[in-house]
């Protein structure tokens, strides 16, 4: 659970965000403002949602199966 759930964390979270942040790159199937002054959106509701989601789920279960320190860990390394 730990691996599966890091990997679609890093994959659909932190690599999207660092891709914006070091190129500006922003998915073609991420509707934008029409108005340029607002910011740019990185992430769908709906993505943001699963993200969240995901994390709440897997750092709020008892143990074993609370991974809210090796969560934490891999984050910190990753950014």
């Amino acid at each position: 659970p730990l691996e599966v759930g890091w990997t679609c964390l890093k994959e659909g979270g932190i690599d999207v965000l660092e891709a914006f942040l070091d190129h500006g790159t922003i998915r073609d199937t991420i509707k934008q403002h029409e108005d340029p002054a607002k910011p740019r959106k990185v992430f769908s509701m709906e993505e943001y949602s699963i993200l969240y989601t995901k994390v709440y789920n897997m750092c709020s279960q008892r143990q074993p199966n609370n991974f809210s320190e090796p969560l934490y860990k891999r984050y910190g390394e990753a950014i």
